[in-house]
């Protein structure tokens, strides 16, 4: 990939954009957080960031990260926002949220390989309900089976929709 431009302020982040040859002569774009905006956030927002994606609460970050015991709890809420929507912070916030994601990422591959082991673990021992168990969950990972639902409509109103997307 070869940087276009960057850094460059774009939705209130500090982003690097990037273009990459496929091999059918296309190209795509990519936008990068640049990595060296984050560097001088200040020891409390740092320790917000942790404390809001620990919490997913931005007031009880800021109660955790800053002195605010005196404070009223809408100006906590106003200083809590105000540094979310800082744009170092929002970088870091995105940078720990991707690594984190990328670090966790479970894969169909992974999923299917575990149902296919369970299916031939139950089948080996003898439980053939557990086996045709995984053998439902692998069918509606590959999108063979779906669930089919009930709805229950007491209002007339509504059920006269529910008719008329029913024909769709």
């Amino acid at each position: 990939m070869h940087p276009v431009f960057g850094p460059k302020r774009c939705c209130g982040f500090y982003c690097i954009r990037f273009i990459e040859n496929h091999p059918a002569g296309r190209q795509k774009w990519y936008t990068r957080l640049d990595p060296t905006m984050t560097k001088n956030l200040t020891v409390k927002q740092q320790a917000f960031v942790d404390a809001f994606l620990i919490s997913g609460n931005a007031s009880s970050a800021y109660r955790s990260a800053y002195n605010a015991e005196n404070m009223k709890a809408a100006t906590v809420h106003s200083r809590a926002h105000e540094l979310l929507k800082h744009s170092k912070i929002r970088v870091r916030l995105q940078q720990l949220r991707d690594e984190t994601r990328h670090n966790n990422q479970i894969t169909v591959d992974e999923i299917a390989r575990g149902l296919r082991r369970a299916i031939a673990g139950a089948e080996e021992s003898g439980q053939w309900s557990a086996a045709v168990s995984a053998s439902v969950a692998l069918a509606k990972l590959g999108g063979l089976m779906s669930e089919k639902r009930a709805i229950q409509i007491n209002d007339n109103e509504h059920l006269a929709a529910v008719v008329a997307l029913s024909k769709l």
